[in-house]
C-alpha cells in the first residue's frame, strides 16, 4: 500500500492535465486481492486497480468501482482511496490507520458457513489476531448488523458502507475521522469472524449520502486488514470452506499503466520505498559465521598501564584498613607478568595477571617478597605480555609498620 509519506517523491498529488498522463501520477497504485494461497497462487487480473481507480486528483466517479483485484465469487471489491476514488480529504482516514499497513500477501482461509478460521501474513510467517472492538495490526469483518442501533453518518439501516468504519475503535475518538464521517453512536460498533452478506454501499465521493453511494444490487460485507478496508459485493453467497483469499500490500509507488481512464501511460514501473517493519509478532533473526582470534599483545596495547594512586602517600582509597596497603595496576592486558624493582635494581616483587577482559587491574599489597612492607622512594615495574614489553615508574611515601 502506498503510504504518503513516500508518495511525494514519487507520485504527482497537484492537478494533472486532461489526456495522456506524465509517468508519475500513480493512477494505477493499491493493494490487491487474488484467489490463494500465496506464494503457490499469484495475481492474473490485468491492470488490477482498473476501472475503479480514476485519473489522479480528478475526482472521478466510477460506474464500475473495482479497484482491487479480482476473486472468484465476488463481483467488486472496492477500497476507497484518496485522489483515486475520493477527494484528498480522505487523506484523514488513510492517515488514521496507515501506520498498520505492511508490505506483505496475507492469506484469508475460509472456514464453514462464512466464518474465517485464520489470516496468515505469508511474508513475515506470522498470524494476524482478530480483534472485535478495535481496528489496529489486526482483522475483522464489519457486517451491517453491527450498526443495528444506528448512529454512523450514513444513516441507512441494514446497509453497511465505508462510514461505518468511522464508528469502530479507535477511529471513532480520532477527530479527524469523525469530522469526515461523523459518528453519534452510543457505543462502538463491533467486529466479527463470520462475513453475513446484506445491502452494501460504496462512498465514491466525500459524502455518505444514498445519491452518492447507491446500494449495489449484490449483497456483502467489510473487511479490515491491517491498515486496509475493503468492501466485498459478492456474486451468490460466502465463500466454501477451504477456499483461499489473498490480499497483497506494498510500500511504493506505481507509475504508467494503460488500463485506466488516463489513457496510455506508459509501461508500468513500480518505485520501492524503506517497508516498515509493522508486522505484529515477527522477528529478525542474523546468523553470523564468525572466527575469533586471541591476537598478541602489542606496546600499544600496554603503552595506558598505570599505577593508581601515585604518588602512593601512607594510605589509599582502596585500603580497608591502616594495615592492608593497595596500588592498582590499571588498564592490563588479559595475561601479564608485573616485575616490581627497587631504584637499585633489585627485585621486590612478582606478580601474575590472568583475567578474561582486557583493561584488567591486579592489586599490590606494598610488600616485598619476604612479606615486608616497602620502604619509601621510586620504584619502577615492568609489564610482560606476550612479545610485548613496557618500563614504568612510581613513587611510595610510606611508614614502616
Amino acid at each position: 500500500m502506498l503510504r504518503r509519506t513516500a508518495a511525494a517523491a514519487i507520485c504527482r498529488w497537484g492537478p494533472i492535465a486532461v489526456g495522456r498522463q506524465p509517468r508519475g501520477a500513480c493512477d494505477q497504485n493499491g493493494a490487491r486481492w487474488f484467489n490463494g494461497p500465496s506464494p503457490a497462487n499469484n495475481e492474473t487480473k490485468d491492470d488490477p486497480t482498473q476501472p475503479g481507480n480514476g485519473v489522479n486528483n480528478a475526482s472521478l466517479t466510477p460506474a464500475n468501482p473495482n479497484n482491487a483485484g479480482a476473486l472468484a465469487g465476488v463481483t467488486t471489491i472496492y477500497e476507497a482511496r484518496s485522489y483515486q476514488t475520493l477527494q484528498n480529504t480522505f487523506r484523514q482516514f488513510e492517515g488514521a490507520t496507515g501506520g498498520a499497513a505492511r508490505a506483505a500477501d496475507f492469506n484469508v482461509y475460509w472456514g464453514a458457513a462464512g466464518k474465517v478460521d485464520s489470516v496468515i501474513d505469508v511474508t513475515h510467517n506470522v498470524p494476524v489476531p482478530f480483534a472485535a472492538d478495535h481496528i489496529a495490526g489486526t482483522w475483522g469483518i464489519l457486517n451491517a448488523a453491527a450498526g443495528a442501533a444506528g448512529g454512523s453518518a450514513d444513516a441507512r439501516a441494514g446497509v453497511v458502507t465505508l462510514a461505518d468504519f468511522a464508528c469502530v475503535n479507535p477511529l471513532k475518538t480520532f477527530p479527524a475521522v469523525t469530522g469526515l464521517f461523523a459518528c453519534s453512536a452510543a457505543t462502538p460498533y463491533q467486529l466479527s469472524q463470520t462475513a453475513v452478506p446484506a445491502s452494501i454501499a460504496f462512498i465514491i465521493t466525500n459524502t455518505s449520502t444514498a445519491a452518492t453511494s447507491p446500494v449495489r444490487t449484490g449483497q456483502g460485507f467489510y473487511m479490515y486488514l491491517p491498515g486496509h478496508m475493503f468492501g466485498f459485493e459478492l456474486a451468490a453467497g460466502v465463500p466454501a470452506s477451504g477456499t483461499v483469499w489473498t490480499m497483497r500490500s506494498y510500500t511504493g509507488g506505481i507509475q504508467g499503466g494503460k488500463g485506466g481512464p488516463g489513457g496510455d501511460e506508459g509501461p508500468y514501473v513500480f518505485n520501492s520505498v524503506i517497508r516498515p517493519f509493522t508486522a505484529s509478532g515477527a522477528e529478525l533473526r542474523f546468523a553470523f559465521d564468525v572466527v575469533n582470534q586471541l591476537a598478541s599483545t602489542t606496546r600499544a596495547d600496554l603503552s595506558k598501564i598505570h599505577t593508581v594512586p601515585d604518588p602512593y602517600y601512607v594510605t589509599s582509597e582502596f585500603e580497608q584498613t591502616t594495615d592492608t596497603k593497595v596500588i592498582k595496576f590499571v588498564n592490563l592486558p588479559n595475561d601479564a607478568i608485573i616485575r616490581i624493582y627497587s631504584s637499585s635494581g633489585v627485585l621486590v616483587d612478582l606478580l601474575e595477571h590472568h583475567s578474561t577482559q582486557f583493561g584488567g587491574s591486579e592489586d599490590w599489597d606494598v610488600r616485598n617478597r619476604n612479606n615486608q612492607v616497602v620502604a619509601s622512594g621510586v620504584y619502577f615495574y615492568h609489564i610482560e605480555s606476550g612479545d610485548a614489553r613496557r618500563v614504568g615508574r612510581f613513587t611510595i611515601v610510606n611508614f614502616a609498620q
